[in-house]
């Protein structure tokens, strides 16, 4: 039973670790999303008001933000 024990772990680890390698560099996901943002502040009496468009977009890890 260990015999097999010492053969079975080496093999699942193995093809855990390639099948995560695999996932990593195979992987190209793109995620993106826009959104229009209204903000108003009131500072020492003074409103600031700003209206525009915010988008996002992660792709190999890269992170993008654009506000419009």
């Amino acid at each position: 039973m260990r015999k097999y024990a010492l053969i079975v772990l080496p093999c699942t680890l193995a093809l855990t670790l390639a099948f995560i390698l695999y996932i990593f560099f195979n992987s190209r996901d793109t995620f993106s999303c826009k959104s229009q943002y209204d903000l108003t502040e009131n500072i020492n009496e003074n409103i600031l008001r700003s209206q525009g468009l915010l988008s996002a977009e992660l792709s190999n890890h890269r992170l993008l933000i654009n506000l419009e």
